[in-house]
């Protein structure tokens, strides 16, 4: 009714319900995106924005569930064509190619994927410096990253994790990459220091987390 408007408060848009429901679902998506734990959206399909959606994206291909991964790049070129402003159009696109080259790499079209991320990396970098968290929630910068070490080109990974990390500092998966790289690499140095800080960041994690078993052995702890 008339009046509902006032409801949202002044920071951002407050907390209605649109604005609430929004949030809960970037909180959920980041939270996926930290710790890389795709099970927890394996068949699912609903999702509360954009940042969730693309989430679902790199989920389907990480459980192999191409179909569902070739369903959310049709939702967000779609989400493009209906983008509030240019700004969220940008971020969207880089969205729709960080899906569209994790969906190449599975189908083995590797030298496409690393082309459509650099693309996406330098778009990402073009932009303002986010001030707390990621704008896609997901660094294009990251992913990139991650391609280069998964597909067997460390040296450049180490190049773009640092790059992610000047952007990001502390940013913990991009620390465990540069770890993972740095010692693909043969720079044991790097991987140790890299894999500390990652550790000092994690202290607080679930034990049992895989991560920290190979952070502690690239770090040489045991």
């Amino acid at each position: 009714g008339p009046g509902h408007g006032a409801m949202a408060s002044e920071i951002g848009r407050g907390y209605d319900a649109i604005g609430l429901r929004n949030e809960l679902a970037n909180m959920r998506a980041r939270s996926i995106i930290e710790g890389a734990d795709w099970h927890l959206m394996k068949g699912s399909s609903g999702f509360g924005n954009v940042d969730e959606l693309a989430t679902l994206g790199l989920s389907a291909v990480a459980n192999d569930d191409n179909a569902r991964a070739e369903a959310v790049l049709t939702e967000l070129r779609k989400a493009v064509t209906t983008a509030p402003d240019k700004d969220a159009a940008d971020v969207t696109g880089i969205m729709i190619d960080e899906v569209s080259a994790t969906l190449a790499i599975a189908q083995g079209r590797q030298g496409e994927a690393l082309s459509t991320l650099s693309r996406a990396a330098a778009r990402e970098y073009a932009r303002p410096k986010p001030i707390a968290r990621p704008y896609p929630a997901k660094p294009a910068g990251e992913l990139y990253a991650e391609a280069l070490s998964g597909l067997g080109q460390p040296q450049q990974a180490v190049t773009e994790f640092r790059k992610v990390l000047q952007r990001l500092p502390r940013r913990p998966m991009a620390l465990l990459g540069l770890a993972r790289a740095s010692k693909a690499a043969g720079n044991n140095a790097e991987a140790q220091r890299a894999a500390n800080e990652f550790l000092g960041l994690w202290r607080l994690a679930d034990n049992n987390r895989p991560e920290l078993a190979e952070a502690r052995a690239l770090a040489n702890r045991r």
